[in-house]
């Protein structure tokens, strides 16, 4: 096997242990966990503010409520789909980090090492 092959064969198993630790099935993903961090640091707001605003409506239903019969706001599906989201998010940041501290040994520097002298 020359050093090409083992080169090819080495960049393989790093695409194949990438999709694996990172559950992503693009073998050109390029995720920047910077970006994945100020999105999580930006679910809060809206979350707080949905609840806030379901609050004060369903306060005015509760206003109105011997005039007219109204439903209350539920907003426990939005928020449980921010949460799935945020937690896809968090656990993406983790197992970039995991994939990123993995130690990957070649076949290939040797074999380079091994031409050069």
């Amino acid at each position: 096997m020359n050093s090409l092959d083992v080169i090819a064969q080495g960049y393989d198993n790093l695409i194949s242990t990438f999709k694996s630790v990172v559950s992503e099935n693009s073998d050109s993903a390029i995720i920047d966990t910077d970006v994945l961090q100020q999105m999580v640091d930006k679910f809060d707001s809206p979350l707080e503010q949905l609840k806030t605003s379901s609050d004060a409506i369903n306060k005015a239903v509760d206003d109105v409520a011997d005039i007219v019969t109204l439903t209350k706001v539920t907003t426990d599906d939005a928020i449980s789909e921010y949460r799935g989201a945020k937690k896809v998010l968090t656990n993406t940041i983790k197992d970039m980090g995991i994939f990123n501290n993995t130690v990957f040994t070649s076949e290939a520097t040797d074999i380079l090492d091994e031409q050069n002298t």
